[in-house]
């Protein structure tokens, strides 16, 4: 293959990534924090904590119905005020 060849398949392959991606995206970054509403940072803080407060809220309860289950089917009636 000649080298004029190779330079015009470079060229090619190179032509078709740019298609593959073009230089403004559709979903830039720059689109998607225009729909976020300006909070100061901590409400934003406070929120979060707060998720991560009920999901461990969440996942003690769901800890304590397991073992009382476990204790329940077990008969062990002496550790079950634990």
């Amino acid at each position: 293959m000649c080298r004029l060849s190779k330079i015009r398949h470079f060229v090619a392959g190179a032509g078709s990534l740019l298609v593959l991606m073009p230089s403004a995206p559709t979903h830039s970054l720059a689109r998607l924090y225009n729909h976020i509403p300006n909070k100061p940072v901590s409400d934003t803080i406070r929120d979060d904590w707060a998720m991560v407060g009920a999901d461990i809220r969440s996942s003690l309860g769901k800890a304590k119905s397991e073992w009382e289950e476990q204790v329940e089917a077990s008969g062990d009636v002496e550790n079950s005020n634990r």
